[in-house]
Protein backbone atom coordinates (compact mmCIF):
# COMPACT_ATOMS: atom_id res chain seq x y z
CA UNK A 1 0.00 0.00 0.00
CA UNK A 2 1.02 3.60 -0.46
CA UNK A 3 2.99 5.12 2.44
CA UNK A 4 4.32 8.50 3.56
CA UNK A 5 6.58 10.06 0.90
CA UNK A 6 8.77 11.79 3.51
CA UNK A 7 9.92 8.57 5.22
CA UNK A 8 10.00 6.12 2.30
CA UNK A 9 12.67 6.57 -0.39
CA UNK A 10 10.87 4.11 -2.73
CA UNK A 11 7.56 5.95 -2.49
CA UNK A 12 7.45 7.19 -6.09
CA UNK A 13 8.19 3.76 -7.52
CA UNK A 14 5.58 2.07 -5.32
CA UNK A 15 2.90 4.64 -6.17
CA UNK A 16 3.67 4.29 -9.87
CA UNK A 17 3.46 0.50 -9.63
CA UNK A 18 0.21 0.73 -7.66
CA UNK A 19 -1.39 2.96 -10.31
CA UNK A 20 -0.09 0.76 -13.14
CA UNK A 21 -1.48 -2.39 -11.50
CA UNK A 22 -4.92 -0.89 -10.99
CA UNK A 23 -5.00 0.53 -14.51
CA UNK A 24 -4.17 -2.92 -15.89
CA UNK A 25 -6.90 -4.56 -13.76
CA UNK A 26 -9.52 -2.07 -14.95
CA UNK A 27 -8.41 -2.44 -18.57
CA UNK A 28 -8.52 -6.23 -18.34
CA UNK A 29 -12.15 -6.15 -17.16
CA UNK A 30 -13.53 -3.41 -19.41
CA UNK A 31 -11.60 -2.71 -22.59
CA UNK A 32 -10.07 -6.12 -23.34
CA UNK A 33 -13.38 -8.00 -23.79
CA UNK A 34 -14.60 -5.29 -26.15
CA UNK A 35 -11.41 -5.55 -28.18
CA UNK A 36 -11.87 -9.33 -28.47
CA UNK A 37 -15.50 -8.86 -29.54
CA UNK A 38 -14.59 -6.26 -32.16
CA UNK A 39 -11.86 -8.49 -33.56
CA UNK A 40 -14.22 -11.47 -33.71
CA UNK A 41 -16.82 -9.43 -35.59
CA UNK A 42 -14.31 -8.02 -38.08
CA UNK A 43 -12.61 -11.36 -38.76
CA UNK A 44 -16.01 -13.07 -39.00
CA UNK A 45 -17.20 -10.60 -41.62
CA UNK A 46 -13.96 -10.95 -43.58
CA UNK A 47 -14.17 -14.76 -43.45
CA UNK A 48 -17.83 -14.71 -44.52
CA UNK A 49 -17.07 -12.48 -47.50
CA UNK A 50 -14.15 -14.73 -48.44
CA UNK A 51 -16.25 -17.89 -48.26
CA UNK A 52 -19.06 -16.36 -50.32
CA UNK A 53 -16.59 -15.19 -52.97
CA UNK A 54 -14.85 -18.58 -53.05
CA UNK A 55 -18.10 -20.52 -53.41
CA UNK A 56 -19.28 -18.18 -56.17
CA UNK A 57 -16.03 -18.54 -58.09
CA UNK A 58 -16.10 -22.32 -57.58
CA UNK A 59 -19.62 -22.55 -59.00
CA UNK A 60 -18.65 -20.40 -61.99
CA UNK A 61 -15.63 -22.64 -62.57
CA UNK A 62 -17.75 -25.80 -62.37
CA UNK A 63 -20.22 -24.41 -64.90
CA UNK A 64 -17.43 -23.36 -67.27
CA UNK A 65 -15.81 -26.79 -66.95
CA UNK A 66 -19.04 -28.64 -67.73
CA UNK A 67 -19.79 -26.33 -70.67
CA UNK A 68 -16.28 -26.82 -72.09
CA UNK A 69 -16.54 -30.60 -71.73
CA UNK A 70 -19.96 -30.66 -73.40
CA UNK A 71 -18.71 -28.39 -76.22
CA UNK A 72 -16.71 -31.38 -77.47
CA UNK A 73 -19.90 -33.30 -78.32
CA UNK A 74 -22.63 -30.68 -78.79
CA UNK A 75 -23.09 -27.21 -80.26
CA UNK A 76 -22.32 -24.38 -77.82
CA UNK A 77 -25.95 -23.39 -77.21
CA UNK A 78 -26.90 -27.02 -76.53
CA UNK A 79 -23.87 -27.45 -74.27
CA UNK A 80 -24.90 -24.41 -72.21
CA UNK A 81 -28.43 -25.51 -71.40
CA UNK A 82 -27.27 -29.11 -70.95
CA UNK A 83 -24.69 -27.91 -68.43
CA UNK A 84 -27.40 -26.05 -66.52
CA UNK A 85 -29.50 -29.22 -66.38
CA UNK A 86 -26.57 -31.42 -65.33
CA UNK A 87 -25.30 -29.11 -62.59
CA UNK A 88 -28.87 -28.36 -61.47
CA UNK A 89 -29.58 -32.10 -61.30
CA UNK A 90 -26.48 -32.68 -59.20
CA UNK A 91 -27.55 -29.93 -56.78
CA UNK A 92 -31.05 -31.40 -56.73
CA UNK A 93 -29.72 -34.83 -55.77
CA UNK A 94 -27.43 -33.37 -53.10
CA UNK A 95 -30.35 -31.35 -51.72
CA UNK A 96 -32.62 -34.39 -51.65
CA UNK A 97 -29.94 -36.37 -49.82
CA UNK A 98 -29.44 -33.60 -47.27
CA UNK A 99 -33.21 -33.33 -46.72
CA UNK A 100 -33.32 -36.98 -45.75
CA UNK A 101 -30.58 -36.35 -43.16
CA UNK A 102 -32.23 -33.34 -41.47
CA UNK A 103 -34.05 -35.39 -38.80
CA UNK A 104 -32.89 -38.28 -36.71
CA UNK A 105 -34.91 -41.49 -36.55
CA UNK A 106 -36.01 -40.84 -32.93
CA UNK A 107 -37.80 -37.51 -33.43
CA UNK A 108 -41.20 -37.26 -31.74
CA UNK A 109 -42.55 -34.49 -33.96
Amino acid sequence: MVSNPFTDPDWAERVTQFIADWTEKIRARTTQPLIYLARAIVFGVIATIGVIASVTLLLIGIMRLVINVLDNWFAHSTAVWSAYFIVGGIFLLVGMFLMTKRYTKNTDA
